[in-house]
């Protein structure tokens, strides 16, 4: 900038400023006594020393002389037995000092201690440098992390590949991460940390969606933690996306109830809960105030108890839904409830009564369907963490395929019932279906065709 334009700019600026502080004296006064204003003035002036010492504008001992001389003129104005008359003739005069005062003591500290040449930084380049120089640090962590996966010298430990997982997300991109969390899952299979980072991330890929391989992934960590946020969220996203929205009340209900009271994601899943409590016609208030903890008072109360006190609470809760339900067994939302708490808390075969309920009094209900189907593979014998399909699951998925033909899910359960009979043909076309649903641009695609190719030829 042209220092004449820059010193005319900054003398107008100053005179601005001096005005700015000299009005209260200018102004018509009614009814108060003047010597108010005069210290409300002195307050903000030494409130300014203090700002401007805090941006480096003067030094301490500047400002300690500033603000002798300010708390001097307070104990003046203070001591003051003039008259309003006589005050008020003397406001014109204590304007124009302080107008002289900031106008010229302001010019005169910068012409100090300024620097008029110095090129501007805006605060947008001084933020992108820093974010600059905070991805060149994580640049150079990933650097080492990838020698080491190069060398063969990688960890075995869970938080090595999370840590490289995380790393590529925010530096290369979810398919490069999935791929790090896959490979520590491979040396860490029972990983809840890697399971769940896996599954948000396969979320990521498919722009939102919670597919049916991010929902095994977050079903499983349940098994292992029922109260892991980041699970819990996702499969209340996934159901909220199938239309299932008592089983998505459920678990975002079970999340507010568990959560840390002070959690910066509580006031977000607040919201979605109630829309989806709306949509669904249900009251928001009353289903909150049936979880201890999920409302904002609760919420802190939960967050205090040991976790046996916790898990305590939340069994009263559930063992109070039985009972009402017994009571009342008609209602096939409060089973669907009953099934999924029952499933969260590792109470399989109780989850497979409630939802079997609800199936009952409600036949061709896909929801109560489905509900049924998770819990029995919930409580399924597993062989290398695959679940056993039995036909009692078989015919459940069977029915629900009907019942939602652009749902891949069963098929591709089916197709692991066929594997496990050695009807390979029936697995390829169960499969095939699934790839049809799923479409090439889906992130699963990949993994069920891998599958497919595995088969036996000739089936």
């Amino acid at each position: 900038m042209n220092l004449v334009l820059f010193w005319a700019s900054a003398a107008a600026l100053a005179v601005v400023s001096a005005l700015a502080v000299a009005w209260p004296l200018l102004r018509p006064r009614v009814g108060r006594d003047p010597r108010e204003h005069a210290l409300a003035v002195y307050k903000d002036q030494l409130d300014e020393i203090d700002r401007d010492q805090g941006r480096g504008l003067i030094d301490e001992e500047q400002a300690r002389a500033a603000r002798i001389e300010i708390q001097r003129r307070i104990l003046h104005t203070a001591r003051e037995t003039e008259g309003r008359v006589g005050a008020l003739r003397s406001r014109p005069v204590a304007a124009a000092v302080v107008c002289l005062a900031v106008g010229v003591g302001s010019l005169g500290v910068y012409t100090v201690i300024g620097e008029p040449g110095l090129p501007g930084q805006p605060l947008s380049e001084r933020d992108q440098g820093a974010l600059r120089e905070e991805r060149e640090r994580l640049a150079v962590q990933l650097a080492n992390l990838e020698e080491q996966v190069a060398a063969g010298t990688a960890p075995q430990a869970a938080e090595f590949w999370f840590a490289l997982g995380r790393l590529r997300l925010e530096l290369v991109g979810p398919t490069d991460a999935a791929r790090a969390f896959r490979e520590g899952l491979a040396r860490n299979a029972d990983s809840v940390l890697l399971m769940a980072a896996l599954g948000e991330t396969l979320v990521q890929l498919a722009e939102g969606t919670v597919t049916p391989a991010a929902k095994e992934l977050f079903t499983t960590v349940t098994r292992s933690d029922p109260n892991q946020p980041q699970a819990l969220y996702f499969l209340g996203m996934g159901a909220a996306q199938a239309g299932d929205d008592t089983t998505a009340l459920d678990h975002w209900g079970r999340l507010l109830a568990t959560g840390p009271s002070d959690a910066s994601w509580r006031d977000a899943v607040v919201t979605q809960y109630r829309e989806i409590a709306d949509r669904a016609g249900l009251d928001a208030d009353a289903l909150l105030a049936e979880r201890p903890g999920a409302g904002p008072e609760g919420a802190a109360m939960a967050a205090d108890l040991e976790e046996a006190e916790r898990e305590a609470m939340i069994r009263s809760m559930v063992d109070g839904l039985a009972a009402r339900l017994e009571a009342d067994p008609s209602d096939v939302d409060g089973w669907m409830r009953l099934g999924r708490s029952r499933l969260v808390l590792g109470e399989t075969e109780g989850a497979v009564e409630a939802y079997a309920r609800a199936r009952t009094l409600a036949p061709g209900n896909a929801d109560a369907l489905t509900g049924e189907a998770e819990a029995r593979l919930a409580a399924a014998e597993r062989v290398q963490g695959v679940p056993l399909v039995d036909d009692t699951l078989s015919r459940l998925l069977i029915e629900l395929a009907d019942l939602q033909p652009e749902n891949p899910q069963p098929h591709w359960y089916l197709g692991l019932h066929a594997v496990q009979r050695g009807d390979f043909g029936e697995a390829r076309m169960a499969w095939e279906r699934v790839l049809a649903l799923l479409g090439p641009d889906n992130p699963s695609y990949t993994a069920v065709k891998e599958q497919i190719d595995a088969l036996p030829d000739g089936s």
